[in-house]
């Protein structure tokens, strides 16, 4: 018969197990973290150059209006 109590004795059993796996997932977790970091800034770059872009096309869109309001006074043929 054990004298300690059965959470005692499980804890005392598990410990080591429990410790390797918080290990485990603590590494996990850090390279993980590293990983979302340096995606975070593939996208950031991403959504500049898309807002750059976007921003070029609405001044190609303004010239091309302001064009179409110069040439709607004109005849054609």
């Amino acid at each position: 018969p054990h004298l300690l109590p059965p959470s005692a004795l499980l804890s005392a059993h598990l410990a080591p197990s429990l410790a390797a796996a918080q290990g485990r997932l603590n590494a996990k977790e850090q390279t993980l973290e590293s990983v979302n970091a340096e995606l975070y800034e593939v996208v950031k770059g991403q959504w500049d150059e898309i807002e750059g872009l976007v921003a070029g096309v609405e001044g190609i869109v303004k010239d091309l209006e302001g064009a179409g309001g110069e040439m709607s006074g004109v005849e054609r043929g």
